[in-house]
């Protein structure tokens, strides 16, 4: 008897087009959850400058980088728990000038 593992990848084999477009959607809606809630604690805008007008122009920058443990972007494909709740508040929020700034003064 297959586990439940060996069968979805036998479907996921069998069917590439769908698994991709499911597997979009996924990731779509766990971005979507992440988002709401990162507005909801105000990490959707830099804590430099204030830039809020793209949320894809906001860098999660670890202000320790020993500490990191993932990428907040890898992160918000996934399910949010509050385990993972934490890594985001090991962060600050960057618009991209402002992170390559930051990374720049540490050179």
């Amino acid at each position: 008897m297959k586990s439940n593992v060996e069968y979805v990848r036998a479907w996921r084999d069998r069917h590439p087009e769908k698994w991709k477009a499911q597997n979009r959607a996924t990731h779509l809606r766990h971005k979507a959850a992440w988002f709401e809630w990162l507005q909801s604690i105000g990490y959707d805008r830099c804590f430099k400058c204030g830039y809020d007008k793209c949320f894809e122009a906001i860098d999660f920058h670890h202000m320790n980088p020993a500490e990191k443990e993932i990428g907040i972007g890898d992160l918000m494909r996934r399910v949010m728990t509050p385990e993972r709740q934490k890594e985001v508040y090991k962060c600050v929020p960057l618009c991209a000038n402002c992170h390559r700034e930051e990374h720049r003064s540490w050179r």
